[in-house]
């Protein structure tokens, strides 16, 4: 599957940072993001918080939760296909170190 994805790239560090991920995805005319995350942070309930903010401001979001570290051309080909045939217009990577 071929597929080209131009998102602008906005990086929310910091405490209070979650709060606002609703209200910037709203300033981006975003409608129906996507949260990338792993299953770790998926046992915590963090991404469904997040999920619960975007419903709240009138997003539709979905979850991808099978990403690793240092994903593989399988992991990401998966996330591909989940943001395409889901009709996400935005990503929100929800993780890191």
């Amino acid at each position: 599957m071929r597929v080209e994805i131009r998102i602008p790239s906005i990086l929310k560090i910091g405490g209070g940072s979650f709060a606002e991920v609703a209200t910037l995805l709203v300033r981006l005319l975003c409608k129906r993001p996507l949260i990338v995350t792993d299953p770790f942070l998926m046992k915590g309930r963090l991404p469904e918080r997040l999920r619960q903010q975007m419903q709240d401001a009138g997003l539709s979001s979905g979850i991808f939760h099978e990403t690793v570290a240092d994903p593989t051309t399988a992991v990401v080909d998966a996330g591909v296909r989940v943001f395409v045939e889901g009709g996400h217009d935005s990503l929100v990577s929800l993780g890191g170190r």
